[in-house]
C-alpha cells in the first residue's frame, strides 16, 4: 500500500487514529513511517508528562493594558475609583483567541518534531532474480525478484505478470533449497501480482536461493501444490 499521509500518522501518534489491518501491516513493514510515528508519539508523551502549566489570574492593570491595545470598553464603574477592565464576554472571547494561538504553537510544534525525524534506512538491493513459467506455468508468465535490506531487515519483493489464479486458488511465495530439496513459504501474491514479504531472521540466504511461485487452492494444505514460476538469486 502507498505511504499513509502526514495527518493520518499524527493522529496515530496521537491516538485518535485506529491502527487497522492495512495500516498495522504497512508499518510493521515500512521503516520510514515506523520512525515518523515513533518519533511523534515520543514528543506527545514528552509535552503530557510536562503537563499544562497552571494558569493565574492576571492583575488588573493586565486586563487595563489588553482592553486598550484591543479597544475593548470597560465595564461600567460603580464610582470614580476603578480600573478599566472588559467585560466578562469580551474577557472570555481574548483568552479564547489566547487558547487558540497556544494550541496552534503546539500543533506546529508537532509539525516541526516531525520534520526532524531521523532519515529512514538507507535501502540496499542484495540480489534478484528473474522468474520465467516453469512445468505447469502458463506460457509467457514472467517475475521479477528483488532482496533489499535496509535497517538490519532483509525483505523480498516479488512482481509476477500472469493470469488470475483460478477460482478458490491464489499464488504462493517459496524459498527453495535445491541442495536439500526443503521449501519455506514466505506469502501469497495479492491479485494485482505484487507483494513484499519480511525474510525469516538467520534464515541462510545461500542455501535457500531459489524463488518459487506456486499454484494453491483453499484446501486447508499447507503443503506446496504446483510451481508456475521459478529463479534463482544472484548478487
Amino acid at each position: 500500500m502507498p505511504h499513509p499521509d502526514r495527518e493520518r500518522l499524527t493522529l496515530v501518534a496521537l491516538g485518535e487514529q485506529p491502527v487497522v489491518d492495512a495500516l498495522s501491516t504497512h508499518l510493521d513493514q515500512c521503516a520510514q513511517c515506523r520512525s515518523e510515528v515513533t518519533a511523534m508519539r515520543d514528543t506527545v508523551a514528552l509535552a503530557r508528562e510536562a503537563g499544562p502549566a497552571p494558569l493565574e489570574a492576571p492583575p488588573d492593570h493586565v486586563w487595563s493594558s489588553i482592553a486598550a491595545e484591543l479597544a475593548l470598553e470597560a465595564d461600567p464603574a460603580p464610582g470614580p475609583v476603578r480600573s478599566a477592565r472588559p467585560s466578562r464576554r469580551r474577557r472570555g472571547l481574548v483568552v479564547g483567541a489566547l487558547a487558540a494561538a497556544a494550541a496552534l504553537v503546539a500543533a506546529v510544534a508537532i509539525a516541526v518534531a516531525g520534520a526532524f525525524t531521523e532519515d529512514p534506512p538507507a535501502t540496499e538491493q542484495i540480489a534478484s532474480a528473474s522468474l520465467s513459467a516453469f512445468a505447469a506455468g502458463p506460457p509467457g508468465a514472467t517475475g521479477q525478484v528483488s532482496v533489499v535490506e535496509a535497517g538490519g531487515e532483509r525483505r523480498i519483493e516479488v512482481s509476477a505478470t500472469m493470469p488470475p489464479a483460478p477460482e478458490q486458488g491464489y499464488y504462493e511465495v517459496w524459498l527453495l533449497d535445491e541442495r536439500t530439496n526443503s521449501m519455506i513459504a514466505i506469502g501469497a501474491l495479492g491479485e494485482n501480482g505484487h507483494g513484499t514479504f519480511t525474510m525469516p531472521a538467520g534464515l541462510d540466504m545461500a542455501g535457500y536461493s531459489v524463488v518459487d511461485v506456486s499454484a494453491e487452492r483453499y484446501d486447508g494444505d499447507p503443503a506446496h501444490a504446483a510451481s508456475v514460476l521459478r529463479g534463482t538469486l544472484s548478487s
